[in-house]
């Protein structure tokens, strides 16, 4: 059970994952695809499944029975992979079966709790029904080329403080390798946040948790980077070598927030000892710093 302070947003957080992940990979397969931003309709939903077509659906896992709830976390990405109807009391209900990364089998939730977590306005990521059928991969795709592609995109990205439309709504300011600069040298101010503790277990999380696959999702960008190379002969080692570099302190980084939380799951929340924060937070804006160091050298390498 999640202590009272842990139900609302923590006043700061961290995100690791970029905001166009599904839409660019088919973008760069060049297969179409385009997010719905329309209420999904029992009807709708039975019609492609039926079709043997999964769907996509950003939720709020708040609302998503097979997790206790906790803390609204907007964004989370399920697959709708089929449908049960069942009968009671003379009346039917819909439900849903789930692929979700942090569950090795199928969930079955009610469609009223899917279309709850698919529609959340609660901070930090609101969802506004967004779904889109999964479409059918080209079976003869040129990876290479889309590997090629989706390097280029995450350099561009990363390196463009601007921060894309939809983050500007929810009054990010700067992005990329800007706003993990301008995050690094706010750390020491985090000590005097009234949630301290709560913000440090939350970064934790959102850096080695949270469906990230360790070190803000860096180690997933590492693997990825080193099966590129095989498509990519001219990859620079030094990008790979990098990356990897940056994932190792990632997940340093997330030790000391595990650190300053001064709990165990089962432990309520206990703000951490007062003259200890301060040496512990310098330590993480150096890590950082020198994480955007690393991802900045492994980004220009991917532009050459």
């Amino acid at each position: 059970m999640a202590a009272e302070s842990e139900i609302a947003p923590p006043s700061r957080a961290i995100c690791g994952r970029a905001p166009y992940l599904e839409s660019n990979f088919f973008a760069h397969l060049e297969v179409p695809f385009t997010w719905q931003n329309t209420p999904l309709s029992e009807n709708e939903l039975i019609r492609w499944l039926d079709q043997d077509t999964p769907l996509l659906a950003l939720t709020d896992l708040f609302y998503l029975p097979h997790y206790a709830p906790s803390v609204h976390f907007g964004g989370h990405a399920v697959v709708v992979a089929g449908y049960e109807q069942t009968e009671a009391d003379g009346s039917s209900a819909l439900h849903v079966l789930l692929a979700d990364t942090a569950f090795p089998a199928l969930q079955t939730i009610p469609f009223s709790a899917l279309r709850q977590a698919m529609r959340s306005t609660a901070p930090p990521f609101p969802v506004y029904d967004q779904w889109a059928p999964a479409p059918p991969l080209a079976a003869r795709a040129d990876l290479g080329k889309a590997v090629r592609r989706a390097l280029l995109t995450q350099a561009h990205s990363y390196l463009d403080p601007t921060p894309p439309p939809e983050l500007r709504l929810l009054g990010v300011r700067q992005y990329g390798l800007a706003g993990l600069r301008a995050m690094a040298l706010s750390l020491p101010s985090w000590a005097a946040a009234p949630d301290f503790a709560w913000c440090c277990r939350f970064a934790y999380q959102m850096i080695e948790r949270r469906g990230t696959g360790g070190a803000a999702f860096r180690n997933l960008y590492a693997e990825f980077l080193a099966e590129a190379a095989d498509l990519l002969p001219r990859l620079p080692f030094r990008a790979v070598a990098s990356m990897k570099e940056a994932a190792n302190r990632w997940s340093a980084l997330a030790a000391i927030f595990r650190s300053l939380t001064q709990q165990s799951v089962q432990e309520p929340v206990q703000e951490p000892i007062a003259e200890a924060a301060p040496p512990a937070l310098t330590e993480a804006t150096r890590l950082l710093l020198d994480i955007g160091h690393l991802e900045e050298t492994a980004m220009r390498l991917f532009l050459t």
